[in-house]
């Protein structure tokens, strides 16, 4: 049986890799909370997020509400649109946010 549940939001694992030192990268995992959209917002994302004169860190401001598992120097780092902020200006973070929602919006399966 198919059950419609009309819940706002939903949480999901994020990958990021991020450059360092010799051409390598680090990566880490935290959980987001997406903003639910129907099926003509989640396009809207989708071309958004290829139209190379979109800024990435705008969509993620539109579809993150909060998260879990990040955290700064002092620990555990609440969410709050500043510290989403301070985040995406991480090089990598935003681009991974929003594919990490439009992979969720397609069934798109996560790799391990």
């Amino acid at each position: 049986m198919f059950k419609i549940v009309k819940s706002e939001s939903y949480t999901w694992p994020v990958d990021v890799r991020i450059p360092i030192d010799g051409g390598r990268f680090e990566s880490h995992t935290f959980d987001v909370k997406f903003r639910r959209h129907d099926r003509d917002g989640v396009e809207a994302v989708r071309k958004s997020f290829a139209d190379p004169s979109t800024d990435v860190a705008q969509i993620a401001r539109e579809i993150v509400i909060g998260w879990d598992g990040v955290s700064d120097e002092s620990g555990a780092m609440p969410f709050s649109a500043g510290a989403l902020d301070t985040v995406l200006k991480i090089q990598g973070v935003a681009p991974a946010i929003v594919g990490a929602f439009l992979a969720s919006a397609y069934g798109v399966d996560r790799k391990n």
